[in-house]
């Protein structure tokens, strides 16, 4: 179990166990809430992985431990939050929102630029910032942004949010699907090995190709698909 220490606090807490969901118990009830936590984890982290309950997610490359901050918004029951690091991995999860009204909590996070990041949204956006490491994300209907990223391997899945993606570094593979919305990719030298899908959206191909290429293997349910030299 990973070591938390609290930072800042307003209306929701940071307990010793890693669960900050009964904190701020007294805010709810009618009306719609907000709340807040910030916490750092000591523990040594390599990769993580974050389920999220409909809130945006936000992660930058950063130095120094990981810093998480934990946004929520709900009507009725407070969300419940959990962080726990077993094996190298940070998990974040968001459990216990209502089934009507408003629930939902984002995250900020810094980390070291090399961690591996595994990143559910069911609803949110999701941003990711001058990471190194594997990235995958999968955004249930919200924007997907990555950034300068130089990850070996990047995978998007998003529900119907567009995807923009700008690599730094030339990546192993890339892997995007959206089920409607448009697709922008900017990647660095070449060539690439280019499978491109539309159900109906135009697609335009601006990197050097060949088989023998890093692997870009895209596909769109309609949106415009576009593949630009960065």
């Amino acid at each position: 179990m990973g070591v938390a220490v609290c930072l800042a606090v307003v209306l929701a807490g940071c307990a010793d166990s890693g669960d900050s969901g009964e904190a701020g118990k007294a805010q709810a009830g009618k009306g719609e809430h907000a709340g807040s936590t910030s916490y750092q984890i000591s523990d040594r982290v390599m990769s993580l992985d974050l389920e999220g309950g409909g809130g945006d997610v936000t992660l930058t490359a950063g130095t120094g431990p990981i810093t998480v901050t934990e946004r929520m918004e709900y009507l009725g029951r407070i969300p419940v939050t959990s962080h726990s690091v077993v094996n190298g991995t940070l998990r974040l999860t968001t459990d216990r929102c209502s089934a009507v009204g408003v629930c939902k909590v984002s995250y900020t996070i810094t980390a070291p630029a090399a961690v591996a990041a595994n990143l559910v949204s069911k609803g949110g956006a999701i941003s990711v910032s001058g990471m190194s490491g594997a990235v995958a994300v999968k955004a249930d209907g919200g924007r997907v942004i990555l950034d300068r990223i130089s990850a070996p391997t990047v995978t998007v899945n998003t529900g119907g949010g567009p995807a923009d993606v700008t690599m730094s570094a030339m990546p192993r593979s890339v892997s995007v699907r959206t089920r409607g919305g448009e697709l922008t990719m900017a990647l660095p030298g070449g060539p690439y090995a280019v499978t491109a899908k539309s159900a109906g959206g135009r697609k335009e191909i601006g990197v050097t190709t060949a088989a023998t290429g890093a692997k870009v293997d895209v596909s769109t349910a309609g949106g415009k698909t576009t593949i630009k030299q960065a």
